[in-house]
Parts: structure tokens; C-alpha cells; sequence
């Protein structure tokens, strides 16, 4: 029984010495060609962004974001020739961001870490992040990143599996076993771990939020702007700072604040949108045809109105009774209607005859002159025993003297010309008798 363990014990042994000092590095990701750093390393962001707890002791699983609590504090689980980094334990899928601006020189699969990336900053040092659960696509080999950029999400991939989900992170300077502790370099950016994942900036009409989410300004007719009120999309029709209100078309009306706008509808309200010296405002169609001069006008339900020197509409009211609006006056109306030489005369009106006309024109069938009474105003004892009208005992002076002594209408110039007929038959028949 004694020689079954001791074999037991050195065949453990033999499987130790055989397996990577680190259990969380392969050989494949040692550098060919080490070139000396040129400056100390720093970490701009903290690599898990989320709720974590660093190092290992029986709390570690007590996930906190800064400052972390006194039972469950960060601590570092660096062990030189044996542990090359510190584990971050968080919850699976938490981001996984990038911890300086660099150039990716590892991306995909290793037997150990599992899912892993390796950044380089400018100086030459190497961050190695692994055990991910996922990697962020558009990330190959040589791609740059800027610090809190998302690179994965937190697991426990490699040789991790069966362990509490955890990011294994090391800095080393192109040789991994001459790695440092990362736990102080750490430890002076955990205040951000929890914050904003990426500085928000521009990338041309892009931009780039704290969550490290894109979107397009150029999409919404804007452009993307970062100067002293932030980074933000500013809508091409506005100014960046300050506020202003614009036309967007004839029925929209836009109200700028900071390069932001929120709209409304001018035409939702009878209105049209009226961009001049006096600014853009919502302005009444009735008052459009003078926006910046204060008038009254005539509604079309009759009441008046007055519009202001903006275009609003104000005081409506009914004209008083018995006058009504016109020309944005209440007037009263005009005891005839006024006709015309071609008019058959207007209802209780006075006619509007050739000067000198003086008769009253009827409801209808008047002279076209305007001298001559209507059919239904014939004066009844001016006819004849015969019933037809017969021309006045007294001719009418002045020049219209012929048409007023005629019957009504074509009738009165008949009229005229049989007198004259009948005065030239008189005239010719004593000749003929004296020839006979």
C-alpha cells in the first residue's frame, strides 16, 4: 500500500513539473524579438469595468465597485515564478476594456488562457488580459485601441474552467516571465472601474459615447462637435453654443439649445413658420401677408381680429351689430347695392344710371339705362284704356328726354320713330291729292 501512493505522489509530482509555471500563460505568446522599453508602465483604465474584486482570499467573491468594503478589500495574488499577474474576479460577461492606447499584437485562442488579448503601448510594454468569455469583433492583429475601448467580456475560458469567472491580467515587458505586479498600477485607476468605459470623442461625423457605442451624426443632419460644452452631435441648422430658434421648413419650427434641437408643428396650429429680422416664430396665416407689421384683419367666420408685429393673433371679436368686417374695419353696410349698365337691377338698391339718370331700379327688367321703372313698379294710372303705358302728358327735359317719354326697354326708341313715321305721312298726303 505504501509503494501504491508513493507512486501515486510521484507521477503528481511529474504532471507539476511538466505543466506551465503559470496557469494562465502559453509559450506561444512569448515574444521573438524583445525590444527595451522606453518608458514605466501606467494604466489609464482599469480593465474590468464593472463591479470586481482583485487578488484572492476568502472573499473574493464579493463583487464591489470603489472603494471596495474593509471585509472584502483588493489585494494582490502576484507570486514571482509562480502567479505572473493578478485574477479580477467579477460576475461572467462583465466588459472587459482595454487598459492604455495600444496596438493588439495577440487576439483569438491559446490552450492556458483561453480567449485572450494582448495589448502594447508606445513604450513597449505588453498587457495580457485572458480567460475571456468573448472577444469583440473588428479587433485583429494590429487593429488600435484606445484605453477603456471594450475588448471582450469577463469568463473563465482555458484553464479557468470549473473556477469563479475571472480576468487574469499581467504587464511584462516583452518577456513574460520578467513581468511586475500590476496590483499598484491597478489599484491607482480602480476609482474608474465602475465609470465611463471610453472618453467620448469624434472620429469625423462619428461619435464615440462613454459606453464606447458609435453612432453617426451625419445620419441626422448633424455634425459631431467636442469643444467646451462636450462631445455631442450638433444639428447642422443650429449654431454649437447657445441658444436660437429656426425654421426647419414652412410648417416646423426648431428650437436650438447647444447645438441640440427639439421641434414642433407651427401648422398644427393654423400657422405657418416665418424666419426674419424679427427671428424665427410660429406666425398666424391670416397675419402672413404682413408678419412684422401689427394690422387687423377680417376672419373668415366675419369677426375681426388684430395680428401683433410677431404675427400672433389677438383681441377677436364680433363687429357690432349692424356693420360688418372688411379690410380689417367693421363698417356699416351701404343702403344700396350699385348696378351696372349690364344689370338687371338690384333688390331694393338704387340704380346706378349714366349721369343725369335719376329713376329707382327695380327687382328686375329695368331699362339698362337706369331711367325707366322696373315691370313691377309700373305706375297703374300712366296706362292707357288699351292697358299698354302711353308716354307722359309732359316731356322729360335734358338729353335722356327720348328715352324717358319711350315705353319701357327696346320699346321706347319703336316708340320714337313711329311719331316721326307718322309725322312724315301727314306731311306727304296733301301733295299726293293735289296731283290727282
Amino acid at each position: 500500500m505504501r509503494v501504491w501512493s508513493l507512486l501515486v505522489v510521484f507521477a503528481l509530482l511529474l504532471g507539476c513539473s511538466t505543466s506551465p509555471v503559470d496557469h494562465a500563460f502559453d509559450g506561444e505568446d512569448s515574444e521573438e524579438v524583445v525590444e527595451p522599453v522606453t518608458c514605466s508602465p501606467a494604466l489609464k483604465r482599469y480593465p474590468v469595468n464593472g463591479p470586481h474584486n482583485g487578488g484572492w482570499d476568502k472573499n473574493a467573491l464579493t463583487y464591489a465597485c470603489h472603494p471596495h468594503p474593509s471585509h472584502a478589500p483588493d489585494n494582490s495574488d502576484f507570486i514571482k515564478g509562480d502567479h505572473y499577474g493578478n485574477d479580477i474576479f467579477g460576475a461572467k460577461g462583465t466588459p472587459i476594456v482595454a487598459p492604455v492606447d495600444g496596438t493588439i499584437v495577440k487576439s483569438g485562442w491559446n490552450n492556458v488562457g483561453g480567449w485572450r488579448v494582448t495589448v502594447r503601448d508606445g513604450c513597449g510594454w505588453y498587457y495580457y488580459l485572458c480567460h475571456l468569455d468573448t472577444i469583440t469583433g473588428g479587433l485583429p492583429v494590429g487593429a488600435s485601441v484606445k484605453a477603456g475601448q471594450q475588448i471582450g467580456t469577463l469568463g473563465n475560458t482555458g484553464n479557468a474552467q470549473g473556477t469563479s469567472p475571472h480576468l487574469h491580467f499581467s504587464i511584462y515587458p516583452g518577456v513574460y516571465e520578467q513581468g511586475i505586479d500590476p496590483f499598484p498600477l491597478l489599484q491607482a485607476v480602480d476609482v474608474g472601474a465602475c465609470g465611463q468605459a471610453c472618453k467620448p470623442h469624434c472620429e469625423g461625423s462619428t461619435i464615440v459615447g462613454a459606453d464606447c457605442g458609435k453612432g453617426n451624426c451625419a445620419a441626422y443632419g448633424a455634425t459631431c462637435v467636442d469643444d467646451a460644452k462636450g462631445v455631442r452631435c450638433a444639428f447642422g441648422m443650429c449654431p454649437t453654443i447657445g441658444s436660437k430658434k429656426i425654421c426647419i421648413d414652412k410648417e416646423t419650427i426648431g428650437d436650438c439649445h447647444d447645438g441640440a434641437v427639439s421641434t414642433g408643428k407651427c401648422s398644427a396650429f393654423g400657422a405657418n413658420c416665418v424666419d426674419d429680422a424679427k427671428g424665427a416664430r410660429c406666425v398666424v396665416v391670416f397675419c402672413a401677408d404682413q408678419p412684422t407689421t401689427a394690422h387687423d384683419v377680417c376672419l373668415p367666420d366675419g369677426q375681426r381680429a388684430h395680428c401683433t408685429d410677431l404675427g400672433g393673433l389677438t383681441d377677436v371679436a364680433p363687429c357690432p351689430s349692424g356693420t360688418s368686417c372688411e379690410s380689417g374695419s367693421c363698417v356699416t353696410p351701404s343702403d344700396g347695392g350699385g348696378g351696372s349698365p349690364s344689370s338687371s337691377g338690384g333688390e331694393g338698391g338704387a340704380g346706378a344710371g349714366e349721369p343725369g339718370g335719376s329713376s329707382a331700379g327695380g327687382s328686375g327688367n329695368g331699362d339698362p339705362w337706369g331711367n325707366t321703372p322696373g315691370a313691377d313698379e309700373i305706375d297703374p294710372t300712366a296706362l292707357g284704356h288699351d292697358g299698354h303705358q302711353h308716354p307722359p302728358a309732359t316731356p322729360v327735359e335734358g338729353a335722356c328726354a327720348c328715352r324717358a317719354a319711350g315705353a319701357r326697354g327696346p320699346g321706347g326708341v319703336g316708340w320714337s320713330l313711329g311719331l316721326l313715321v307718322a309725322a312724315l305721312l301727314r306731311r306727304r298726303r296733301p301733295l299726293v291729292a293735289a296731283q290727282h
